[in-house]
């Protein structure tokens, strides 16, 4: 579990507006074990994935749906000042933040590829042209 959050922020997460639990009780003992062990080993999550269908199929960091370009972005927005963009993304730890800007390194044309293709998408969406 990500050590910023309390407790109370995941409580929160699993009630319903008018308070009653919304979490699926496991069938078996080894239902739970395996809920247990595939919710801890997605959390914290460092591997960089490509899914179709999730974020255009552009990179995403572990099993979440915080693309890599959003840090990258958020990364120079600040500044290129890692503890601002890990306080801006508080949902991951900061070696996922780490493993983004790593692959941006490594593979900086998919990622820029996704930045302008958002550009672009934003341009369209709010009437604003786009320079060609």
């Amino acid at each position: 579990m990500n050590p910023k959050r309390d407790e109370t922020s995941t409580d929160a997460l699993a009630m319903e507006g008018n308070g009653t639990s919304t979490e699926r009780t496991p069938a078996t003992s080894v239902d739970a074990d395996l809920a247990a062990d595939t919710a801890a080993s997605r959390i914290g999550d460092t591997t960089i994935r490509e899914t179709p269908g999730v974020c255009g199929g552009y990179p995403c960091v572990g099993h979440t749906r915080v693309s890599v370009r959003n840090v990258v972005v958020v990364y120079r927005e600040t500044g290129n000042d890692f503890e601002r963009t890990a306080d801006v993304f508080d949902m991951l730890t900061r070696e996922q933040i780490q493993a983004a800007l790593d692959y941006y390194a490594a593979h900086p044309a998919r990622v820029d590829e996704d930045i302008e293709r958002n550009a672009r998408a934003w341009a369209e969406v709010t009437g604003q042209g786009w320079p060609d």
